[in-house]
């Protein structure tokens, strides 16, 4: 009996929460009506119900519970909507995101707004966009922010890099329709604030649906001119190169690889050779991996791996 005591407080003991404060300067920045905000998975998304409080000069603050030794992805809101977010770029953040771990409560550094605490210039390294959709935000691999592929490329470029991962689930190359990747945060700060070395762009999967191709079928090939022509007349003047969407296999999302193959592909070739851009093979690379794409649309760690190695080739090794 003295047993079987012990395993039921072994099971129903509650999980510790760690009480965690995060504090952010807003210095230079006109607060938005709605106030500061916080969102990400530190708090299961919820945008406008985590409003910080300004707790002396330019400086917010908000305290939340959290699971020790577990990480955590979140950014700031000038706001209360999903346009609001700040974009920090270096080693606070990832794609804009910054990254906690805790072991018990805290009380974490000031932030500024839009940027890293640690001394960082963007002009010291070979700066990498990585242009995507939800493939390239790392949708469905465990901890994304660390195992996504633009992280792991990242590792094999080194220090002298900086990729940014600029991936926006749900969003199509084709211009006029809803879920656009043109209307996004995302396209906005790689033109602006990072200014690209190298652009990989790595779009079209969501393009394929139904309710979209039957739309931008007949105008992809020029919204994908204008796509290019945008990084291409940027002050740093970005090499591009155009990877293709991965294999697609059965899944629910209404995404058909029949026209990946057959419509979308053969137009990124096609655009890809009269502009004299190098094409990445990642449909191709992808194929025979059904069990590296648990969902048939996005790729676990190992399907992102394999991603990540044939971008590195070309952008290295050729």
């Amino acid at each position: 009996m003295k047993t079987l005591c012990y395993i039921f407080l072994f099971f129903t003991l509650p999980t510790y929460a760690a009480k965690v404060t995060l504090r952010v300067d807003m210095a230079g920045f006109k607060i938005h009506t709605e106030g500061i905000h916080l969102s990400g998975n530190i708090n299961n998304w919820k945008l406008k119900e985590t409003q910080l409080i300004n707790t002396k000069g330019t400086i917010y603050e908000i305290t939340l519970e959290v699971e020790p030794k577990k990480t955590y992805e979140y950014k700031y809101f000038n706001g209360a909507e999903w346009s609001t977010g700040e974009y920090a770029f270096g080693p606070c953040a990832n794609g804009g995101f910054r990254t906690i771990q805790v072991d018990g409560d805290s009380i974490l550094p000031i932030v500024p707004y839009n940027g890293c605490t640690e001394k960082f210039d963007l002009k010291d390294k070979i700066r990498i966009a990585c242009v995507g959709n939800s493939i390239t935000y790392g949708h469905g691999i465990p901890e994304r922010f660390a195992n996504c592929y633009p992280t792991q490329l990242q590792h094999m470029l080194g220090e002298n890099y900086l990729v940014n991962n600029f991936g926006n689930s749900g969003r199509t190359l084709s211009k006029d329709v809803n879920d656009s990747y043109w209307s996004t945060a995302a396209f906005t700060q790689s033109h602006t604030t990072f200014l690209p070395n190298k652009v990989v762009i790595m779009l079209g999967t969501n393009d394929s649906k139904p309710q979209i191709w039957d739309i931008s079928s007949q105008h992809f090939e020029s919204d994908l001119n204008a796509f290019i022509t945008s990084y291409q007349s940027l002050s740093s003047n970005p090499e591009i190169y155009l990877a293709t969407p991965p294999m697609i296999y059965p899944n629910t999302f209404d995404i058909r690889n029949q026209i990946v193959e057959k419509e979308i592909i053969p137009i990124l070739i096609k655009v890809a050779k009269e502009r004299n851009i190098k094409i990445i093979p990642i449909h191709e690379a992808t194929k025979n991996m059904k069990k590296d794409f648990p969902d048939g649309v996005h790729p676990n760690y190992k399907g992102a791996t394999v991603i990540a190695e044939e971008i590195y080739k070309k952008l290295i090794r050729e």
